[in-house]
């Protein structure tokens, strides 16, 4: 699950085995409330083993590490 930041942009949701990717759904401009219900709505339908999340702030947090170590 890659979240939306604050509604601004796509909300997406891959399915993987391994390295295969058999799909990905997305939605646009949704807010946090509707995303975590997007995702409840597939876990229930869809009952995977594991749901990984990404943190909206990693990407930025990782660049800003690397420009002042």
């Amino acid at each position: 699950v890659d979240p939306a930041s604050n509604g601004g942009d796509r909300f997406s949701v891959a399915a993987r085995r391994g390295l295969c990717v058999p799909w990905v759904r997305y939605r646009n401009k949704i807010d946090t409330l509707e995303g975590t219900a997007w995702i409840r709505s597939l876990i229930d339908e869809l009952n995977p083993a594991r749901v990984n999340i990404e943190h909206p702030l990693y990407g930025e947090w990782q660049e800003w590490y690397r420009r002042n170590r």
